[in-house]
């Protein structure tokens, strides 16, 4: 079987082990990522401009800790060094790469969607 071309974005077969094999309840979990990444987003953004170091590294964990079950690596990648540096008081560093962030998370719900998620 050729490899998927959202294999970079996301592993489908781990996501899948991730879940304990159940379509189901990657489908559920798929469907409410796309719901709530937008204010996920929002949220890490917001934080960010307003200075808010440790609400941008709340928002950061919880994105991160949203794209874990579908092995989305570099979206996760992103997420957690954001996230050590708004622990670490380091907007700049956080904010240096939102836009890397968002056009990531872009690529992951394009992919998911591409893969019927």
């Amino acid at each position: 079987m050729p490899e998927s071309p959202s294999l970079d974005i996301f592993n489908q077969t781990e996501a899948l082990e991730n879940v304990g094999g159940s379509a189901e309840l990657l489908l559920d979990l798929s469907q409410t990522l796309i719901e709530e990444l937008p204010k996920l987003l929002s949220a890490a953004h917001q934080a960010i401009t307003s200075g808010n170091a440790a609400t941008a590294s709340r928002s950061l964990h919880s994105i991160k800790g949203s794209v874990t079950p579908f092995a989305a690596k570099t979206s996760y990648d992103i997420a957690w060094e954001m996230e050590q540096a708004a622990a670490a008081g380091d907007l700049n560093g956080a904010s240096e790469r939102l836009a890397d962030l968002e056009l990531e998370l872009e690529r992951l719900v394009a992919a998911m969607k591409s893969a019927n998620l």
